[in-house]
């Protein structure tokens, strides 16, 4: 059974700023990782699953408009190094050959298209088991789930959580979190403070205490030798 080994803490991010998740899982066979994300208010969760040889076909940089291009670009070059048709049955293959190659020129970028649902290349997952969430919106504060399955369909997961702040809210956050701290310090040094104040005044008091004491003593002490003498 997969196991998931590590996987990022719950993140608190603020909008515009990018996120990356990381999740590593181990198993015989070694398990594919991709990312459920289940949004508040959205029934059907989104699905992000890599490419094989993700990080070689999904540059950073890459979005759709280019990986279509390429794809292009590779079916043309397909079609001008097809041998002209010399009879029907060669013109036939030739068909089926231009075909095959412009399905498989399509399904390279309907998968490329499924990993970037309608974001705009933003949230990519790659085949090492990270998702990396580029300028980062409101609307992607969600649970991510890693997803560790393997060919014989066990899997297993663990989910993450990622808030996001507006700039405003997330300077709040950091201040609050100073400011609780500097609140502690100054608590812990008003009550230091009050503690050698009122051992200060116990010293005092006692030592007043004890020098009118003596003063007491030594004047009862001469009183009674002057009524003696």
């Amino acid at each position: 059974k997969p196991q998931i080994s590590q996987i990022s803490a719950n993140q608190t991010i603020r909008v515009g700023n990018q996120v990356i998740l990381n999740c590593h899982a181990s198993g015989d066979p070694h398990p594919q990782i991709s990312w459920i994300v289940k949004k508040p208010g959205y029934k059907i969760p989104s699905v992000y699953t890599p490419l094989v040889d993700s990080e070689l076909l999904i540059p950073q940089s890459t979005d759709l408009s280019d990986s279509s291009r390429s794809a292009d670009n590779h079916l043309q070059e397909q079609q001008f190094l097809q041998p002209p048709p010399s009879s029907s049955s060669s013109s036939s293959a030739s068909i089926d050959h231009n075909l095959n190659s412009a399905s498989s020129a399509d399904a390279v970028v309907a998968a490329i298209s499924r990993n970037m649902q309608a974001n705009g290349g933003r949230i990519t997952a790659f085949s090492n088991g990270s998702l990396i969430i580029k300028q980062v919106h409101l609307s992607d504060q969600a649970e991510y789930i890693c997803v560790a399955g393997n060919k014989h369909a066990i899997k297993t997961r663990q989910g993450v959580f990622v808030r996001v702040l507006t700039p405003e809210e997330y300077t709040r956050q950091q201040l609050g979190e100073d400011g609780t701290s500097t609140g502690m310090m100054k608590t812990i040094f008003i009550v230091v403070g009050c503690a050698v104040a009122y051992l200060g005044l116990i010293i005092g008091l006692t030592t007043f205490c004890s020098v009118r004491m003596v003063r007491t003593r030594r004047n009862r002490s001469r009183k009674s030798g002057k009524s003696i003498s």
